[in-house]
């Protein structure tokens, strides 16, 4: 006998002459041992729809609860659940747990309390912790590997995870002892948009963060820089600095937008701010960018250290712009650790540049402009 415990038995009305469907409350014990009674295990496929509330942000944990007490009580100890791959903290292509703490860190710590409940009870029970789910057909072509993610494991049909939850119910071929406490996952192979995009995003931000090492390390040779072949040595790293970033940012927004909306994180309030932070940024790397072409031509026509070249040098817009666009980039970081509300947010960013012009006037303040100099031939 197949029971399906649900919330919405209308969305089961295909499937009423094949398996017993009732409604009822899936966080309350009582209700849980009643239904489960006589079965030999419990598959679950329960968890939160998004975007998650805030009444929401420990259902997992507490379906845990109820279900743990109830399995004991109804006689029954075999249980297949279904948590998240953002618990894989070992894995890498792609980053799971980096990115679910980054978008999504209220599922994270509520799967982790409801997986935590099941290693401390004496059931047997099996995770499963799928990546993105999507509405395809059953195919049955999809990798399980214990305790990891697969290497790009993206994407997986519903259909194709209730297979793998059916065939653990029993004893589970790769350990004749049982399945008690094993971490299962599922995935597609093949490479998808979503990897693609996802790899750039990665890289789009590694490039905004050697964009502007570059920048820092370029400007501090500049301003202290006593001869015009110095000059012209570390003013041949700025034409691509611009460049990088204005791309750079230009991608991270464009692949930021995509993964928020199919994480289902523009529910929250963080994500938008930190779009509105990123095109803060580019308007002052356009403008760097501009001042920083016309002291590389400056310096090809000079002969000499004039003034108007040392006075482009010393141009206090240079370190402004630098020093905000590296505390932006900061607050934004933050932004993503800390998933704060829209007034906080907003406070971070508001912050970061305050702290950015301060931090940069403080630096003009110490250093100064260059002392008046004669001319000084290369």
């Amino acid at each position: 006998m197949v029971t399906a415990f649900v919330r919405s038995p209308e969305r089961l009305k295909e499937f009423r002459d094949h398996i017993n469907v009732r409604q009822g409350d899936l966080l309350n014990s009582a209700s849980l041992q009643e239904v489960i009674q006589g079965h030999d295990a419990v598959l679950s496929g329960f968890g939160p729809r998004a975007p998650r509330s805030e009444t929401n942000s420990n259902l997992l944990e507490r379906f845990a609860r109820a279900l743990t007490t109830a399995m004991p009580a109804a006689g029954v100890r075999r249980a297949v659940v279904e948590s998240v791959a953002f618990l894989f903290k070992n894995s890498i292509f792609p980053p799971a747990y980096l990115l679910g703490r980054l978008f999504l860190p209220r599922t994270v710590a509520d799967a982790s309390a409801m997986e935590r409940i099941f290693a401390n009870t004496e059931l047997d029970w099996t995770m499963v912790r799928p990546p993105e789910l999507t509405d395809k057909p059953y195919t049955g072509k999809y990798r399980m590997q214990e305790g990891h993610l697969p290497r790009f494991g993206l994407k997986i049909s519903r259909a194709d995870v209730a297979d793998l939850m059916i065939k653990a119910r029993g004893e589970w071929d790769i350990d004749p002892q049982g399945c008690r406490n094993r971490e299962l996952i599922e995935t597609e192979t093949q490479m998808t948009l979503y990897s693609i995009i996802l790899f750039l995003h990665v890289a789009a931000v590694l490039g905004l963060f050697a964009s502007l090492s570059f920048e820092v390390l370029s400007l501090f040779h500049l301003w202290r820089a006593s001869d015009l072949s110095e000059v012209q040595r570390w003013i041949e790293l700025v034409p691509g600095i611009p460049s990088l970033a204005i791309g750079s940012i230009f991608v991270v927004l464009l692949s930021g937008i995509y993964l928020a909306v199919r994480m289902s994180a523009f529910a929250l309030a963080w994500p938008k701010v930190a779009i509105v932070a990123l095109l803060l940024i580019a308007p002052f790397g356009a403008l760097t960018g501009k001042r920083m072409r016309a002291i590389r031509r400056s310096s090809v026509e000079a002969s000499t250290m004039k003034s108007e070249l040392l006075r482009r040098l010393q141009d206090p817009f240079l370190k402004i712009s630098l020093g905000i666009r590296i505390a932006v980039f900061f607050g934004i970081v933050l932004l993503m650790s800390a998933k704060p509300e829209l007034w906080q947010s907003i406070g971070i960013v508001a912050c970061s540049v305050v702290l950015g012009l301060l931090l940069s006037l403080l630096a003009w303040r110490r250093t100064g402009p260059l002392p008046a100099r004669g001319e000084i031939r290369s």
